[in-house]
């Protein structure tokens, strides 16, 4: 069992995401997965200890 901490990558720009995947790699994060769309977010078992959400999501707010 990994005790790196697990991260949710939320971000609808696929160039973005594979860059936050691998800096979060880099600082020592495991990514629990990257999906594109916040209810996709919502929707996902809780299986990630963090978020990292895009703040203008797929032109909706990502703060609700």
């Amino acid at each position: 069992m990994s005790t790196k901490p697990r991260v949710l990558i939320v971000e609808d720009e696929i160039i973005v995401a594979l860059f936050m995947e691998d800096v979060l790699s880099e600082f020592g994060y495991e990514v629990a997965g990257v999906v594109g769309q916040l209810d996709e977010a919502a929707a996902r078992e809780p299986d990630y200890d963090r978020a990292v959400l895009d703040v203008h999501l797929n032109c909706r707010s990502g703060f609700d």
